[in-house]
């Protein structure tokens, strides 16, 4: 990412602290339930494959302004423990962001928590998607391959410029993991983005979505959009800068070589994740999401790979 695109971030974690009113938290509180799911799926596997770990390490690429710090900071598994010492926690998280201010925000809200938690945590400036970051600064943390989790929330697009980029991240993702690690994302989902495309459903009263030059199609599937398709996502409150379409089918035809296999019970649309949200008063907490609402968060698609 760019300079313009720290600058956005800048703004955002300035215009948005402490706007937990704003008429958004269905939304927000939706994605967050999606977030939880995928954490708890990757600590839960986690301990699964070795009942005796008792911590982890966790890399988080992009990580904003620190929205996600008490999940990583207080989620354990399994979720409820009676004997707290049985539990598999997070006992350090690794944090990178483009964005000082948004960095300075993370820093702030671990330093309001860490007294409730036994992690330890780190805050970094940096471009997570550069080529710099990925093949000369990030292997030096000391962390490096023993990462129990790497996670991108919402920021995976950010990084699909070209495939040889996403090659790229992905084998470090890989080399990043310690074995039986997870790598879990959110992202927005690349066959409903085209199918809008098809349909011209790109814009409510929440978001708009605009091609940066005409649509070109996948060459193996007309409904596709073309990897590396860049668009301009708008979305009042949050960052205003260029994405590219994930390509997603790549990213699973290249992930096996890399030792990391799909965990499909949590890679789904949005969409199937909306529909346990909205049954369950227990996890929606009376929160209803409107039409637009809705249409906006089925934009999104999750990602969970474990290294084998």
């Amino acid at each position: 990412m760019s300079s313009t695109a720290a600058a956005s971030y800048d703004a955002v974690a300035k215009s948005r602290s402490g706007d937990l009113s704003s008429k958004d938290v269905p939304f927000r509180h939706f994605n967050n339930y999606v977030k939880k799911y995928l954490i708890q799926y990757a600590l839960d596997g986690l301990r699964a494959s070795q009942l005796s770990m008792k911590s982890i390490s966790v890399l988080d690429l992009a990580s904003g302004r620190g929205g996600d710090v008490g999940k990583w900071l207080f989620m354990q598994s399994p979720p409820v423990q009676s004997k707290a010492s049985d539990a598999l926690r997070i006992s350090q998280y690794e944090c990178y962001d483009i964005s000082p201010d948004s960095i300075s925000e993370a820093k702030g809200r671990y330093q309001k928590m860490k007294g409730q938690s036994q992690c330890t945590a780190n805050f970094y400036v940096a471009d997570c998607f550069s080529d710099v970051f990925l093949s000369t600064d990030l292997p030096t943390n000391p962390f490096y391959g023993k990462f129990g989790v790497v996670s991108i929330q919402f920021a995976l697009h950010y990084a699909c410029f070209s495939k040889e980029r996403v090659q790229e991240l992905l084998e470090v993702i890989a080399q990043s993991l310690d074995t039986n690690g997870f790598f879990i994302a959110t992202t927005v989902n690349p066959y409903e983005l085209s199918s809008r495309v098809k349909t011209g459903s790109l814009s409510n009263s929440l978001f708009n979505v605009e091609l940066l030059a005409s649509p070109v199609w996948d060459s193996d599937s007309d409904a596709l959009l073309a990897a590396g398709t860049k668009y301009q996502f708008k979305l009042d409150g949050f960052v205003d800068c260029p994405e590219y379409l994930v390509p997603l089918d790549y990213i699973r035809t290249v992930a096996p070589s890399l030792g990391l296999r799909e965990c499909t019970d949590a890679s789904k649309p949005f969409g199937d994740f909306l529909v346990t949200y909205s049954s369950d008063r227990r996890i929606n907490k009376g929160n209803v999401l409107s039409a637009d609402e809705r249409a906006l968060s089925t934009l999104y698609y999750s990602l969970c790979f474990q290294k084998i």
